[in-house]
């Protein structure tokens, strides 16, 4: 089915193979959307109603925690002596 848009999307098969009941595919599909006008008092507008974000830390090895002391670390700083 074709439909009249302005974006239309762009598919593009670079290999197709079938074994048994199954069939592998692989491509590239390319589609171009036009954004939509900047509202400048958006963001001034919705502050108010926001609340702030409760502040997580991140442990040593780079993931966050909300906790004080992840697990991982606890246990890494149990193991090295003082």
């Amino acid at each position: 089915m074709r439909t009249f848009t302005k974006s239309q999307p762009t598919v593009r098969l670079h290999e197709v193979k079938t074994q048994g009941r199954r069939i592998h595919l692989r491509g590239e599909v390319e589609l171009d959307l036009p954004l939509p006008a900047q509202d400048e008092r958006l963001p001034a507008a919705l502050a108010p109603s926001m609340t702030p974000a409760k502040a997580s830390s991140a442990c040593s090895s780079g993931r966050p925690s909300s906790r004080p002391t992840c697990s991982c670390c606890s246990a890494a700083s149990a193991a090295r002596p003082p």
